[in-house]
């Protein structure tokens, strides 16, 4: 069971990074930048600004409900 487990999680996975990539490579297109501008601006501000953005926000909500 836990290989199966183990193994649809890495899909998953898998999946995401595929259309996170394929997402900013279309944002690339639109804006008229390179794909080294791309690859190396915009994939590093949204890996890093999700965990930044995210954890205070939810452990904001976790400590308003826990009032």
């Amino acid at each position: 069971m836990m290989d199966i487990l183990l193994v649809a999680i890495l899909l998953i996975i898998l999946i995401a990074a595929e259309t996170f990539t394929n997402a900013l490579e279309h944002l690339g297109t639109r804006l008229h930048i390179s794909e080294g501008v791309t690859g190396s601006l915009l994939a590093a501000v949204g890996t890093l600004l999700c965990p930044k953005v995210w954890s205070p926000l939810l452990c904001g909500l976790r400590r308003h409900r826990a009032r």
